[in-house]
């Protein structure tokens, strides 16, 4: 189970990032920080390429339970917190497309630690 954890955490942290700043940089942090409008041309095609990797994760999350067995681990954290800092910019994870990512993410977001640290970021 740990070698899953360190998986599943290696590819929120380094699979999925290049399509997902693609969608945050030019939604969100050059027109936010910057002043100036992004490129909604990259942003799409941030989305495009984040697609399949997200469909990938909607056959690994289990029915009930999280990522890895029935333990929240850093795999559930690595994941999660990548859609969070995604709704920002994006619509969140449609349930009739990807209904068990949609699930997860809402037991994810039900746990009383995540409501703390959203509160925090609201």
């Amino acid at each position: 189970q740990r070698g899953k954890v360190v998986w599943y955490e290696e590819v929120a942290d380094t699979i999925i990032p290049p399509a997902a700043s693609l969608i945050i940089l030019n939604r969100f942090v050059l027109p936010k920080f910057r002043g100036v409008p992004g490129d909604e041309a990259a942003a799409l095609s941030g989305e495009e390429a984040l697609a399949p990797l997200l469909d990938w994760l909607e056959g690994e999350i289990p029915a009930e339970g999280w990522l890895v067995g029935q333990s929240f681990s850093m795999a559930d954290v690595a994941f999660a917190t990548t859609l969070r800092t995604l709704a920002y910019v994006t619509t969140s994870v449609d349930p009739a497309a990807r209904p068990q990512t949609a699930a997860w993410f809402a037991r994810v977001c039900a746990r009383p630690s995540w409501q703390q640290v959203a509160a925090i970021e609201g």
